[in-house]
C-alpha cells in the first residue's frame, strides 16, 4: 500500500503549533488545546530530569516546557525546514535540534533517559520504518529508560486528513513488543471534542483576552470527559490520540 505523507518542508512556515498539528486551524485556538492536551498527558510521565530525546520534534513546541522540568532537551526531525523553525524558536541553551530519520538517528547506544514521539508514529506504524524506529529508539535509550508516546489510533476505520491509514491500539502493542515493555496505554483526546468544548472555542476567538484561562478550562473538561468515556464512545468518533508509556527490555 503506498503511503502519502504531508509535506513537512512546506508546512514549518506556517508557525508552532499550526505546522505540526492542524495546518487549517488559522487562529490557533483549537491547536492550543490539543497541544495543552497532549502535554498534560505526557508530562506526567517524563520522569526526573536527565537526557530527552524528542523523535520527530517539528518545531520543537515541547522544548522549552521540557527545558523548564531541568531536562537537557535533543530534538531530531527528517525536515530540515522543520529543524530550522525550531532552532530559530529555541536558541536558548538547553536545546539541540538534529536532522536525521527517526530510524537511523546519530546518537550513540543508551544516550538518553527518555524519548518523547508526539505525532510520529502514527505516521511510521503498520510499515516498513516502524520497526527500524522502535530498534532504534530501544537503541538510544539507557537501561531503564522510558519511551512517552501520544499517537493516534482508532476503533471506527477513520483518521485524520495527514495520516494515510488508521491504526488499533492492539497494532500500537505488536510493534512496540519486540523491544519494549508497555506501562501504560490509555486514550488521552477524542477527535471530536464536546458541544461545551466548541463552545468555549468559540468563546476564546472572541474574547481574546480570556483566551488562556478559557483554554486551560476546555482542556481539563476534555480530559475528564475521555476519562469518563467507555469504547461504545470511541467507536462512534473518527479517531483518538492515545497515551504509550514503555520501558525497554532487558537486553
Amino acid at each position: 500500500m503506498e503511503r502519502h505523507q504531508p509535506n513537512w518542508n512546506e508546512f514549518a512556515g506556517l508557525g508552532t503549533l499550526r505546522a505540526v498539528i492542524d495546518p487549517l486551524d488559522r487562529d490557533g485556538v483549537k491547536n492550543d488545546l490539543i497541544d495543552r492536551l497532549q502535554w498534560g498527558a505526557v508530562s506526567p510521565w517524563l520522569g526526573p530530569a536527565g537526557k530527552l530525546l524528542d523523535l520527530g520534534c517539528g518545531t520543537g513546541r515541547m522544548a522549552a516546557r521540557i527545558v523548564a522540568r531541568g531536562f537537557d532537551y535533543t530534538g531530531i526531525d527528517a525536515s530540515e525546514n522543520m529543524i530550522e523553525a525550531a532552532r530559530r524558536g529555541h536558541p536558548a541553551p538547553g536545546t539541540t535540534f538534529e536532522v536525521g530519520p527517526s530510524y537511523a538517528t546519530p546518537f550513540g547506544d543508551r544516550s538518553f533517559d527518555v524519548c518523547l514521539c508526539v505525532g510520529v508514529y502514527q505516521y511510521l506504524i503498520n510499515g516498513p520504518d516502524g520497526p527500524a524506529t522502535m530498534a532504534e529508539i530501544a537503541r538510544v535509550l539507557r537501561p531503564g529508560g522510558r519511551l512517552v508516546m501520544i499517537e493516534q489510533a482508532s476503533l471506527s476505520g477513520q483518521k485524520s486528513d495527514t495520516v494515510a491509514a488508521c491504526a488499533t491500539r492492539q497494532d500500537y502493542e505488536r510493534e512496540l513488543s519486540a523491544h519494549f515493555e508497555i506501562e501504560r496505554l490509555e486514550r488521552a483526546r477524542s477527535a471530536s471534542f464536546s458541544r461545551v468544548t466548541h463552545r468555549a472555542i468559540a468563546l476564546a476567538r472572541r474574547v481574546g483576552s480570556l483566551r488562556a484561562p478559557i483554554v486551560r478550562l476546555a482542556a481539563e473538561f476534555e480530559r475528564l470527559r475521555v476519562r469518563s468515556r467507555g469504547e461504545a464512545y470511541f467507536r462512534t468518533v473518527p479517531y483518538f490520540d492515545i497515551l504509550v508509556v514503555a520501558r525497554p527490555r532487558k537486553r
